[in-house]
């Protein structure tokens, strides 16, 4: 492996006296050649994130992953032309996991770290496929779903390891192609794919335990680039970008009630958008990123409970193509992206120290908000080193502030204070002790 130390840049957002500092710390990754399309990121249970991506220079399928301390990348297949459309998933026990494509000779390939080595084997060599989205079932075993575009009708399939071989299924076929296809696998492992389909517009599938059913989300939408995860409750939540109308698309949002789909429409734009990616947290709020044509940027958005809050993440370089976005233990989002100006992978993460830059080492600590969702009244514990006079301040969701919540001394050890008729939203509290300070992120539903 290489290790190539991080570039980083760090960019304000909000830079008053009285906002939290909104910050993104934004790396270069790779620049060896033209790197970072088909990028796919997954965050590890030390919240460190692993990225797949495709080398175009030399033709490979290229990792990475941060060890703490710098980034390792790797080659990890260089047999041909291979690693477009690439899918990372990591294991129970952190292990890669990556499905991708292998043009021009065709052929599904899937690659599986062993712990010195990595594993490679073809899937599905007879085809000519797109589109590939990888997900593991509770017992580890790989799912995929992807496009075959060999013959005359357009097969949308699905790949699958069952103990000892693969099994191949056909979904669905087309008569037209697609420009998105997304799978997530459900607590039974019963697999989920949204897709768009060039004429009939955004697609649903899932096998019920016994047949796959398809169902139409938005006839009205062209060129999707849909995303799909499951909430909490295994409910199907996609994100896309509706542009049958070229030059004013709309960024949406749908998702299955339990009854029927509830669609909204995010954000109105005034360029093209592609690439969109989707992530849950642990509340079952959305998060989604998108590239912004024209404007060359990597977009945030993400919903509070009660609206959208949308960042321009990284607005320098040309910014027009793959984005994945991974949210890791604390809901704090984490992206990979494709600078195609300077020909580089790039990766961002949201700066979560705020106000104080560097996390607090002094032994001050805010242990928990909770409950986490609450409804308006929220206990906060935290930690002392030494008796010190201790202070509260609550920040909103774009990082303005909203109020000095609280102030007193307090003796060493664990405290606790509460605060009360909170409104609805997404809030970061700041505790502050003397030259210390710590934030904690919560959300007040109705």
């Amino acid at each position: 492996m290489i290790n190539l130390s991080g570039f980083l840049v760090v960019i304000s957002l909000l830079l008053s006296t009285q906002v939290l500092a909104q910050t993104w710390n934004i790396e270069i990754v790779d620049s060896e050649g033209s790197v970072g399309r088909f990028n796919s990121i997954a965050i590890d249970d030390q919240d460190y994130p692993h990225i797949s991506y495709y080398d175009w220079t030399n033709h490979d399928l290229e990792y990475a992953s941060w060890n703490g301390s710098d980034w390792e990348l790797e080659t990890v297949d260089s047999i041909g032309m291979v690693g477009r459309y690439s899918s990372l998933a990591l294991d129970s026990s952190g292990q890669p996991r990556i499905a991708y494509f292998d043009y021009p000779s065709g052929g599904l390939k899937y690659a599986s770290w062993n712990g010195s080595s990595w594993d490679i084997e073809y899937v599905d060599p007879a085809c000519s496929q797109y589109c590939i989205s990888l997900a593991l079932d509770t017992q580890g075993f790989p799912h995929i779903s992807y496009f075959d575009s060999s013959g005359s009708l357009k097969k949308l399939k699905h790949a699958y390891w069952v103990g000892s071989s693969w099994e191949i299924e056909t979904i669905v076929e087309a008569s037209c192609g697609s420009t998105s296809n997304t799978l997530a696998i459900d607590s039974y492992d019963n697999p989920h794919v949204a897709y768009s389909d060039n004429i009939e517009g955004l697609m649903y599938a899932h096998f019920n335990g016994s047949a796959w059913e398809t169902q139409v989300i938005d006839p009205s939408c062209v060129g999707s680039y849909a995303s799909l995860e499951l909430d909490s409750q295994s409910n199907p939540c996609i994100a896309y970008s509706d542009q049958s109308d070229f030059w004013n698309p709309i960024l949406m949002y749908a998702r299955w009630s339990g009854s029927g789909w509830i669609v909204q429409n995010v954000r109105e734009l005034i360029a093209p958008t592609g690439y969109t990616s989707l992530a849950m947290d642990s509340e079952d709020n959305p998060h989604i990123s998108y590239t912004y044509a024209w404007y060359n940027s990597l977009t945030y958005t993400y919903w509070t409970g009660s609206e959208w809050t949308t960042f321009d993440v990284d607005t320098i370089g040309n910014i027009d193509y793959d984005t994945s976005i991974e949210l890791d233990s604390l809901d704090n989002p984490h992206f990979a992206y494709f600078d195609m100006g300077m020909d580089d992978l790039r990766y961002a993460c949201l700066n979560t120290t705020g106000i104080s830059g560097d996390p607090d080492q002094s032994g001050y600590s805010l242990i928990s908000v909770s409950p986490n969702p609450s409804q308006g009244t929220v206990l906060v514990s935290f930690s002392l080193p030494e008796a010190s006079q201790v202070s509260f301040s609550l920040y909103d969701a774009a990082g303005r502030l909203v109020q000095h919540v609280h102030s007193g001394y307090f003796s060493d050890g664990i405290s606790s204070v509460a605060l009360e008729q909170l409104s609805t939203g997404l809030f970061f509290c700041r505790m502050t002790a003397g030259e210390s300070s710590t934030t904690q992120r919560f959300v007040v539903i109705q």
